[in-house]
């Protein structure tokens, strides 16, 4: 006969102890699930910021938020962070070290259309408050402030509409002149070589108007439907040194400068300093006397300049090639009666 008594002794020995086992692991969990947890929460209203370490038994958030009347409106918004791990469900279990945050709702006044509504909502974007408050935003219209701006009590949300028209207009367009060297001609001469004509086309300008008013106007594009013609221009670069065969008080050896000035600059005599005028040291010869230059031709002279000293002049000339052609050279000036 098989003695079955130590086999079965064991078999006892083994449940008493899972079953012991099973026991400590109940009250255990259960310490776990009942002992208060250490969490952090934050409410933030925008103005004030207020953070609370606090121990907690609640098993879940929505429970903490409703023992504790964190929520004060329907819309503040409550949002959780362990470690990493983010959401808003406010079934979620509360966990050691877990941090709670409630963003409290506030009034914003949001226009759109001649329309104002008071939206109740914790802090979002400009954008996302229009979009709350179902308003339909199009992406040329302005949000005022800007879309993604995070709002704060005592901000407004603004929406103007904006509307794009277009506007054609049929212009001339201007012609070019172009400059070009000939030697054939004497420095001074010009002669004009091909007439500019003006072209034909279309400017097409963008006009915005907002909530209705127009805003301003700006050029689009230009259609080119005719092209322009270049004005071309001979400039004389040939000096020929001629003595004056005519009436004249004295003449004067002097060092000639030339040079050019774009735009439209007036001499200190009043002149505009175009071909013919020169700038001198009046003491050796006056302003608005009319004399002749070996190798210029006639000038009067129109100006003055702290580096023209003496028995020096500077020339003006048309283009910039005509002064360097020139440079700085001595030359004979005729006072003329």
């Amino acid at each position: 006969m098989i003695d079955n008594t130590k086999s079965i002794k064991n078999t006892i020995g083994w449940e008493k102890f899972i079953l012991g086992f099973l026991i400590i692991m109940v009250l255990v969990l259960g310490l776990i699930t009942y002992y208060p947890k250490e969490i952090t929460v934050i409410v933030d209203d925008t103005v004030t910021y207020s953070t609370t370490k606090l121990k907690t038994s609640a098993k879940t958030i929505e429970e903490l938020v409703t023992v504790r009347q964190l929520v004060k409106s329907p819309e503040d918004r409550v949002t959780y962070d362990c470690l990493g791990n983010k959401g808003d469900n406010l079934d979620e279990t509360i966990r050691h070290q877990m941090v709670i945050k409630v963003d409290r709702a506030f009034e914003v006044p949001v226009t759109a259309d001649k329309k104002t509504v008071i939206l109740n909502t914790p802090t979002v974007t400009a954008l996302e408050a229009l979009e709350k408050a179902g308003v339909e935003v199009k992406d040329e219209d302005i949000v005022l402030p800007s879309r993604n701006h995070m709002l704060r009590q005592g901000d407004k949300v603004v929406l103007k509409r904006v509307v794009i028209k277009y506007k054609r207009v049929k212009t001339a367009l201007e012609y070019k002149t172009k400059t070009i060297h000939d030697s054939s001609l004497g420095i001074g001469q010009r002669k004009v070589l091909k007439q500019g004509k003006y072209g034909k086309g279309t400017k097409v300008y963008k006009l915005m108007y907002v909530d209705g008013k127009l805003y301003k106007t700006v050029l689009d594009k230009k259609i080119v439907k005719k092209k322009p013609v270049t004005k071309v221009i001979a400039y004389g670069t040939n000096i020929s040194f001629k003595p004056y065969k005519g009436a004249y008080k004295k003449k004067i050896s002097v060092k000639a400068v030339s040079y050019h000035f774009s735009g439209n600059p007036h001499g200190s005599y009043g002149l505009p300093c175009t071909y013919g005028t020169m700038a001198v040291d009046r003491r050796v010869i006056p302003l608005g006397t009319k004399c002749y230059v070996e190798g210029y031709g006639y000038a009067i002279a129109n100006d003055t300049g702290s580096s023209i000293k003496g028995n020096k002049i500077d020339l003006y000339m048309e283009a910039n090639f005509q002064a360097l052609t020139w440079g700085a050279r001595r030359t004979t000036v005729y006072i003329l009666k």
